[in-house]
């Protein structure tokens, strides 16, 4: 996800899924990213959310399908406020709660 392409649709069997980064800073530090099937929006990433002040920030989608099996997408992330620091995020589907369309179920944080 980037400025120049801020909006990425996903297909699953008959779903479809929108990973969306917003924002008006030319920094991308107020950038939020957020994931739509076309009835629930769930925020992913807000600038508020990693631990690092606002510097270079990545958004990078590694991977979508549906790694729990259960029709529904699932997602392998990383979303950071920082050029060195590498949240890799897993998020399932399966371990989403009610109006949630996916959960963290993993993370591995690296800083270079």
């Amino acid at each position: 996800l980037s400025r120049e392409a801020p909006t990425l649709r996903v297909s699953l069997g008959s779903l479809t899924y929108v990973l969306r980064l917003t924002g008006d800073d030319p920094s991308l530090c107020d950038a939020r990213v957020t994931l739509t099937d076309g009835d629930s929006t769930q925020t992913l990433y807000e600038p508020s959310s990693g631990p690092y002040a606002c510097d270079g920030p990545q958004f990078t989608l590694h991977w979508a399908g549906d790694l729990d099996g259960d029709g529904r997408l699932d997602l392998v992330t990383t979303l950071s406020s920082k050029y060195s620091y590498y949240p890799r995020a897993l998020y399932l589907s399966s371990a989403a709660g009610d109006g949630r369309l996916v959960a963290l179920a993993a993370r591995f944080e690296r800083l270079d």
